[in-house]
């Protein structure tokens, strides 16, 4: 679990979504195929929230291609 001095570092979904120009279920999609570099927080593991760096880098993200 995150401690409170990096808790500023993880952002929710729909802002990284947001910023990022894709939809929320992609971002969450891609958090779950680890392109995002993602961690679930909250009692009940629900809660997700995607580390800074991902916008940070976020031109070296590639979109995986369909087949």
């Amino acid at each position: 679990m995150a401690d409170i001095s990096d808790a500023g570092d993880w952002l929710p979904v729909p802002y990284v979504a947001r910023h990022l120009g894709i939809s929320t279920s992609t971002a969450y999609r891609w958090a779950r195929r680890g392109i995002l570099r993602a961690r679930r927080l909250g009692p009940n593991g629900r809660t997700v929230r995607v580390h800074r760096s991902a916008l940070d880098e976020h031109d070296r993200i590639e979109a995986p291609t369909r087949a």
